[in-house]
């Protein structure tokens, strides 16, 4: 609204010194001086990534996000402090609400982690789990088999339960297995993994990918914190996708203004715009080859550690040969005092990430503050099901005849890029369970493929934690009560008890107790605290990989993930030929 526009230029401003898009300009001068996206296009045109930075700024109200209300009105709200539900960064935001309606989400200035920076995602994705279509009543499977029925909650506890039990008492308990979103709370996780225990059922994700880094420095987390990028020297981002984690990409940029030399390693079909900060884009073929290449050069810089399996990870370099950009890449990141890499875990493969480690021990380059690896899980509780002891994928669950899903949909992530070995185990496994159980909040392809579907809530309406990427434990806070009976860990609970188990969980607050008993982990981190600080090595050995590919996204199981990403602007890759 131009009548409300004091041309202060703080839209400008964000977007283009923050955020590095420049879909915002003052056109003309003087008394005709206006703001509109760049060269006067629409603004879905424009390069705008829908982050609503300059919504955050205005302070007339000028700018205003578009809400999801049917007819927008003035309210008096109520802000609650919690924490984005979508990716590893784990940035503070506050929601707004009026009695039971969430109204809108508001980058927390004073966040540990963004300090107001926030992306689409975290701006416009905070009422997805409420949207049209959610699931407010159970259904059940008609006799006929081809559609659902209206079911009350004990029915649909009753059924799963029973089921569950038939499979385990004809294929044994192993053929009964849990599957848990990585979008849950701790407290939620703790719930789910306690039934699964109660049961006798193996407990997994589908978001899980093996991390091949643990393999190398014994440590399954990231070794190092986000803010650490800002005051190191070299930083390499391997296998990097902004669209991936808006806000990590915008902690890159701002380490390249205050000095840091950002080399950007991606395969070619991972084209990348707005890095123009980086001192330099290299793109290779979808392989190995490169990473090699440089690891081979830090064997031959004199400065490799003669680790355990050192000897044999040489040998297995005979054959490369070093480029001269992977040279200078290995004399910029060998030579500096402190350097560091990122990447993220569900992009680039397993013996990827495990060659990263290689590279970052024989280096030195790891272990310290501002000197090390930090690694990005795909979703904002990712580590907090690592901590839990829940690393299983679906290629290594088998023989499953019974699944309890809680929050994924991987029949539909299948369908939006399932090429993955995670994606392929994924579908077998739907295809030969002969029980299937979806919680989820909306009906999902995999929630349509289902015996029993339960209504499951969002992050909304919760109290508890999150650990983000960086293992800091972050506070969830529950803003509205969504309008279904019993929450996720609820639904655990009262399926626990139709197996004759008594879980003594009044609210979660009862959950975390037990789960900080439980779990030392939890019991000597602080809220706003990252577990450990800058993590050693624990146990290294250096790993062999093979010629495999060098990235392999794995598409995420969680269907509120999807809803947002459908309803954002994609960030337009580069020209194929650039």
């Amino acid at each position: 609204d131009s009548n409300k526009c004091i041309l202060c230029g703080l839209c400008v401003r964000v977007c283009d010194e923050v955020m590095g898009i420049g879909a915002l300009g003052l056109v003309n001068r003087g008394f005709d001086t206006v703001v509109k996206p760049t060269l006067e296009k629409p603004l879905a045109e424009s390069g705008c990534v829908s982050c609503g930075q300059c919504v955050s700024v205005c302070p007339t109200g000028a700018l205003q996000e578009r809400l999801s209300l049917s007819k927008p009105v003035p309210l008096d709200t109520v802000s609650t402090d919690t924490t984005c539900p979508y990716c590893s960064i784990g940035c503070s935001i506050s929601l707004e609400s009026y009695g039971n309606l969430l109204v809108k989400s508001v980058p927390n200035k004073e966040g540990a982690v963004n300090k107001g920076l926030l992306c689409g995602r975290g701006k416009f994705g905070f009422d997805c789990s409420e949207l049209e279509g959610k699931i407010t009543e159970p259904m059940l499977r008609s006799a006929s088999g081809d559609e659902f029925e209206p079911s009350d909650y004990y029915d649909a506890f009753v059924t799963t339960a029973k089921k569950a039990q038939s499979v385990a008492a004809k294929y044994g308990r192993d053929a009964v297995a849990v599957a848990i979103s990585d979008r849950y709370t701790n407290e939620e996780i703790y719930a789910i993994k306690s039934l699964a225990d109660e049961i006798g059922a193996s407990s997994f994700s589908f978001n899980n990918r093996v991390n091949g880094l643990a393999d190398v420095i014994g440590v399954d987390a990231s070794p190092n914190t986000i803010d650490e990028l800002l005051s190191t020297e070299v930083i390499l981002a391997i296998g990097f996708d902004l669209a991936e984690h808006p806000v990590a990409f915008l902690k890159l940029k701002q380490a390249a203004e205050a000095g840091a030399k950002v080399i950007l390693i991606n395969p070619k079909d991972l084209k990348q715009n707005h890095f123009a900060f980086a001192e330099e884009c290299v793109y290779t073929a979808n392989n190995m080859k490169f990473l090699k290449e440089i690891a081979k050069g830090v064997v031959e810089s004199g400065a490799a550690k003669e680790l355990a399996g050192f000897e044999e990870f040489a040998d297995s370099l005979d054959d490369v040969k070093v480029s001269a950009k992977a040279s200078d890449i290995v004399s910029a990141y060998v030579g500096a005092k402190k350097a560091m890499i990122i990447y993220q875990q569900n992009t680039i493969t397993t013996d990827a990430a495990a060659l990263i480690g290689d590279i970052a021990v024989l280096s030195g380059h790891i272990g310290s503050p501002r000197d090390g690896i930090l690694m990005l899980r795909p979703k904002n509780n990712s580590q907090g099901l690592v901590d839990q002891g829940i690393i299983a994928t679906a290629c290594d669950v088998e023989g499953v005849k019974a699944l309890l899903i809680f929050g994924e949909d991987p029949i539909g992530a299948a369908a939006r890029g399932g090429v993955s070995p995670e994606s392929k185990a994924a579908l077998k496994l739907m295809k030969d369970a002969e029980v299937v159980m979806v919680c989820d909040t909306h009906m999902t392809d995999t929630a349509k493929a289902a015996d029993a579907i339960i209504p499951g809530t969002g992050f909304s309406s919760i109290d508890g934690t999150y650990t983000n990427t960086e293992r800091r434990l972050q506070i969830v806070q529950e803003a509205v009560l969504e309008d279904v009976m019993f929450s996720n860990w609820e639904v655990a609970k009262e399926i626990a008890h139709v197996c004759e188990t008594e879980f003594p969980w009044e609210d979660t607050n009862d959950i975390s107790a037990e789960m900080e008993d439980a779990l030392p982990i939890y019991r000597c981190t602080a809220v706003d605290e990252a577990f450990g600080g800058a993590l050693k090595p624990s146990d290294v050995n250096l790993v062999t990989v093979g010629n495999g590919k060098f990235a392999d996204k794995l598409a995420s199981s969680d269907n509120l993930m999807n809803m947002i990403e459908d309803r954002i602007p994609d960030v337009k890759p580069l020209p194929a030929d650039m």
